[in-house]
Formats: C-alpha cells, structure tokens, sequence
C-alpha cells in the first residue's frame, strides 16, 4: 500500500470532523526561483503523479521545451525523465509540429510545502524553486451590526490575509467576498473563550446559497491557531470540506493547530490570516454577546449579528 494511503482518524470538536493525514502536496500553477527571473516552470499535481513542463536553456542560449511525468517516491519528492522537444508555435504564427528528441536525463523535485521545494537538473545542479503568485489584494474588511429594537453599528473588522502562506484558501476567501457571497450573512455562532463563526448562514438560519466546491486543506502552512487569528471551518466528516464558513479564534486555540498533542488526528484547521489591532476591540464585543440555542443549534447570538457588507481593501 502506498504511503499517501493514510488512516482516516478523527477528531470530535466543535465542528465534529474528520482529517486524513497526507504528505506534502504542490500546488498546481507556475513556480521559479526569484533569483533567477528568467527561468519559470510549469507544474501540475494529480494525485500521485506530477506533469512537470519548462523552457531550459542549451549551453549554447537556445530555448528548447521540455515535460516530464514524475511519479512519487517519497512523501513531497517525485522522479521522472526529462523529455526534450523541438518545433512548435513561433512568434509570427507559424506553427510547426512540435517533435520529441533525445532527453537529458532523470530529474527530481523535492517539496517542502506546498509553495517551496527544489529542483534537481540531470547534470546534478539544485535550483530552489517556489510558488509564483501576482501580485494580490490581502486585507478584507468586515462591517459589522448587530440588530434589535436599535439596531446598533459594531464597527469594522479589517483582516490581513497571508496570501504567502494560505494562498489557496485566501484566494478562495476573496472569491467569495468578490462576489458578495458574505452580504447580509450573520455570525451564526460564539462560543465564549473558543471561536466566532460565520460565513454560511442568512437571519433566520437560514442556509446561504451558492457555495462553491470544498477547497485543500492547507493547516500544513506553519500558521497557528492564536487569538485573532481567522481559519476555516470544516463540515461534517470530511477533512477537505471547508468552503465558505470561517471562525475567528478569541484566544490561543493550540487542540486546533496541526500535530498539536492534543489533536490525536494530527491534523488542523487552515489559519489564513489575522485580524488588525483596531479591529480587536469589535471581535470583542461580539465575544460577549449572549446566544441561546435556536433549531437545534447552540451559541447563536440572541441578537443577530449581521456582515452589512464584505470588501477588498485597497
């Protein structure tokens, strides 16, 4: 059996979910080495397998194609020989059938998360390598009401997202605040000296619509639970589950930090960013609101504690 088949353990926590425990996984997209510009390689994850793709330079300056399929040898290194091709599209549009020379040899890729790895050449050479991303937006802001016979204004909570760190899970945050998905949503649920949650329900109860597909867990990213921080949440039994709900940590939550001595599932929730000094104070507030229990769920706010309005920053 291979390695990256893992027993499913589970973990009974707030969100009553499940984890498998997996290696290393790259993400998909376009990785180089910022110390050498003029060099990007193409990289896409299926299961097990990596499709590896690049222009690299002859000795004598001429830009030639290459693929490799690699396999997995090891948790977060792949393997596979380093195919060399010639012809293709040219600049004035001519194409002309690409076709498949002698290669140069075996090539190794070895990850040590999801954004950072190296990349050994046939001759033996070892370049680092690492995520590239453009350039993004990575504060959100919040604004927060409460309602009731006054509705009352609570202020604004400004997260900075670590688009570095959690570039999938901001990326999929961002989506949903773009699309106005968090609008007119509530804080759904607060547990004194544990988490405020939301992101997934409308007053009422009642379900938001238009959640997208469930994103990777990235808890391997090295970001930890503490107070101020915000995560996502998970659903169910399933550890790849998170989509829309996040919570923000009142305090240092370490039973939910990957490999924590107390998560006897070794795995985590996804931290993907933190909240702004000024905003503590509003997270606060909504901290010590009172809750009750409403259609079978518990620590709902009495008061509906409302997003008017999700926003980029910037």
């Amino acid at each position: 059996m291979r390695k990256q088949i893992k027993l499913l353990l589970c973990l009974v926590l707030l969100f009553g979910v499940c984890q498998s425990v997996f290696g290393v996984t790259p993400q998909t997209g376009w990785w180089w080495n910022p110390a050498e510009s003029g060099r990007g390689f193409a990289i896409e994850q299926q299961s097990n397998t990596i499709f590896f793709a690049a222009y690299l330079y002859r000795d004598d300056g001429s830009a030639v194609w290459h693929t490799a399929v690699m396999e997995e040898k090891a948790d977060g290194q792949y393997e596979g020989e380093l195919e060399e091709f010639q012809n293709g599209q040219t600049l004035t549009g001519e194409y002309v059938k690409p076709e498949s020379i002698a290669g140069p040899g075996k090539i190794v890729l070895n990850f040590t998360d999801n954004t950072n790895g190296s990349l050994t050449l046939p001759s033996g050479t070892v370049i680092p390598i690492s995520r590239f991303r453009f350039a993004a937006s990575n504060q959100v802001r919040l604004k927060i009401s409460q309602q009731g016979d006054a509705p009352e204004d609570l202020g604004d909570i400004v997260i900075t997202l670590d688009v570095d760190k959690a570039p999938i899970t901001t990326e999929n945050f961002l989506q949903y605040v773009k699309d106005n998905f968090y609008d007119g949503t509530i804080i759904h649920r607060v547990i004194p000296d544990f988490v405020i949650q939301g992101g997934g329900f409308l007053p009422g109860l009642v379900k938001q619509t238009g959640a997208r597909q469930a994103i990777q867990n990235e808890a391997n990213n090295g970001l930890k639970n503490t107070q101020y921080s915000i995560a996502m949440a998970l659903q169910g039994d399933n550890p790849q589950s998170a989509t829309s709900e996040f919570f923000f940590n009142i305090k240092d939550n370490t039973s939910l930090d990957l490999g924590s001595n107390t998560n006897t599932a070794n795995f985590g929730f996804t931290v993907f960013g933190e909240i702004t000094e000024e905003s503590q104070e509003v997270l606060d507030k909504i901290a010590a609101t009172p809750t009750t229990t409403t259609n079978n769920k518990q620590n709902v706010p009495v008061k509906d504690i409302i997003i008017e309005k999700a926003e980029v920053v910037n």
